[in-house]
């Protein structure tokens, strides 16, 4: 009898530690960036960076430290998912100290944070979306909705001219704690709340339509993301555009197997 006790209690004991080791949650840390070379085709752009001077690469080196810190088992970037393999190449390159890094953020932070961290690789998530920006502005302009777009672009070029200010006047570092705080992810995620869904009329959802294809873009990269999550996984670090992370950080924090750490946290 005291044999069969033994055995019970070691076996509940047993099943207790797997089940919390099982419903242990995957730490993840949303990184929003800004392009480091201006993109091309983004709506509103902030200015370049002078991103191999002494100073920002000590900068850089400061966040890349950090990150590494973290210990993260992946670094996910801002890379077309279909590109992984080429992506690996590049990667694989610069580890070897073979590849000149450029000014793109998802080489001076993604592949050093990477390399620092002894990872094997940098892990491409990003899905290209359809924004067909212009049919919107056509459509405001024919129905008397130009009000709106007039709006919507005096906002984005304000929400600029406070972006590059920072840009300029902080450390790399400070800059992304500053565009990762709850107020600026909230100014970003306005422009399609309240700007884009107030255009058409009646049965006519255009502007709700180029929203729609929005958070479309987002869960697939949410979903990319998910993808490439491996069993022994436990920290994950995320470097992408600064716009995407209030729609992403939704995702992640409704997941119960992930916890959403606060840039701060690690940064600091």
């Amino acid at each position: 009898m005291k044999f069969y006790i033994l055995v019970s209690t070691v076996f509940f004991v047993t099943f207790l530690n797997a089940q919390k080791l099982k419903q242990k949650k995957i730490k993840i840390v949303l990184m929003g960036t800004l392009h480091f070379e201006p993109s091309e085709t983004d709506v509103f752009k902030n200015n370049a960076l002078s991103i191999y001077s002494t100073q920002k690469q000590k900068e850089i080196e400061e966040v890349v430290g950090k990150i590494s810190s973290f210990k993260p088992s992946q670094i996910c970037v801002e890379y077309p998912i279909t590109k992984q393999k080429e992506l690996d190449s590049l990667y694989n390159e610069y580890y070897n100290d073979r590849f000149k890094l450029t000014k793109n953020e998802i080489h001076q932070l993604g592949f050093k944070a990477s390399k620092k961290a002894n990872l094997s690789r940098v892990t491409a998530i990003n899905y290209y979306g359809d924004f067909d920006f212009e049919k919107v502005v056509h459509y405001a302009k024919n129905n008397k909705q130009e009000n709106i777009v007039s709006n919507f672009n005096q906002y984005g070029k304000t929400f600029m001219d406070v972006i590059n200010d920072e840009l300029e006047t902080s450390t790399i570092k400070d800059f992304l704690l500053k565009i990762n705080t709850e107020e600026f992810l909230q100014k970003n995620a306005l422009m399609y709340s309240k700007y884009f869904v107030a255009i058409g009329k009646n049965t006519e959802y255009v502007g709700t339509d180029l929203v729609a294809g929005w958070y479309k873009t987002n869960l697939y990269i949410y979903s990319n993301i998910l993808r490439q999550i491996r069993p022994n996984d436990d920290k994950i670090l995320v470097i992408f555009g600064q716009g995407h992370i209030p729609i992403l950080k939704h995702l992640f924090s409704t997941n119960p197997d992930f916890e959403v750490v606060r840039l701060s946290n690690i940064l600091n």
